[in-house]
């Protein structure tokens, strides 16, 4: 499990980071004015950022909550149960927007 988590961790930074610099950065470079296209980027970056910490991590928190994470603090250290539904939830808040963003970049694939 260790080695599959660790591909797909390597797979997502690798892959994710090519959206910005192959395709929206070049799309802006044709619709946005010169003069405006590095607020736009500007804009484009400080969004994406901003939405997964202030969306993301409450989602997350709910998620996990919802697959059964415990608040309480007990005598052990290590909770499994927390961890599965902590993981459930990470999992689902990753899944989720990168099937929807892959998605929306497949769209730009059909031709009028």
């Amino acid at each position: 499990a260790v080695v599959a988590y660790a591909a797909l961790t390597v797979l997502l930074g690798v892959m994710a980071t090519w959206c910005a610099a192959g395709v929206n950065w070049p799309i802006f470079c044709e619709i946005v004015p010169e003069e405006s296209r590095s607020t736009v980027v500007a804009w484009d970056t400080a969004l994406e950022g901003i939405s997964g910490t202030v969306i993301g991590t409450p989602a997350v928190a709910f998620l996990a909550n919802v697959f059964g994470y415990s608040q309480e603090v007990g005598a052990s250290v290590r909770n499994e149960a927390n961890a599965v539904a902590l993981g459930k939830g990470l999992m689902w808040t990753t899944v989720l927007p990168s099937m929807a963003c892959l998605a929306f970049y497949s769209l730009m694939h059909s031709y009028p």
